[in-house]
C-alpha cells in the first residue's frame, strides 16, 4: 500500500513538471522598444540584470525580434565572445565592438516598431 502512494506521488510530480516545462518553454511576447532599451541599457554600462535573465531564458514569438535575441545572446555565448566582451564582473562589459553590435541591434528594434505600427 505504500509504495502505491509513493509511485502516485511520483506520476503527479512528474506530470506537473511536464505541464510546468511546456508552459515556460513558450515563446513569450516583447514589444521593439522594450528590447532596444534593455539593450540600450547594456551599451550605457545600466544593465537590467531581471530583465536581461528573462531576455535571455525566453524564446520571442516575432521571428524578427528573435532573431535580434539571438544576435545578442551570440555576443555573450558565441565562439567570438572575446570581441564583444570584456568583463561581465562590472555594467560596463562590452567592448568598443559589442556597443556598436548593440547599438546596430537597438537600430533594427526600432525597425521593426515602425514596421509593427504600419501593419
Amino acid at each position: 500500500m505504500q509504495y502505491l502512494f509513493v509511485l502516485i506521488v511520483i506520476v503527479a510530480l512528474v506530470i506537473l513538471y511536464k505541464r510546468f516545462r511546456a508552459q515556460n518553454s513558450m515563446p513569450v511576447h516583447w514589444e521593439p522598444q522594450e528590447i532596444a532599451q534593455l539593450l540600450q541599457s547594456c551599451i550605457e554600462g545600466e544593465t537590467d540584470h531581471k530583465a536581461w535573465d528573462y531576455f535571455e531564458s525566453c524564446e520571442i514569438i516575432e521571428p524578427k525580434l528573435e532573431s535580434i535575441r539571438q544576435k545578442a545572446l551570440d555576443a555573450f555565448y558565441g565562439s567570438d565572445r572575446d570581441v564583444y566582451i570584456k568583463n561581465v564582473v562590472t555594467d560596463d562589459y562590452l567592448t568598443s565592438e559589442g556597443k556598436v553590435l548593440f547599438a546596430r541591434l537597438v537600430a533594427e528594434c526600432k525597425v521593426a516598431d515602425i514596421a509593427t505600427k504600419n501593419t
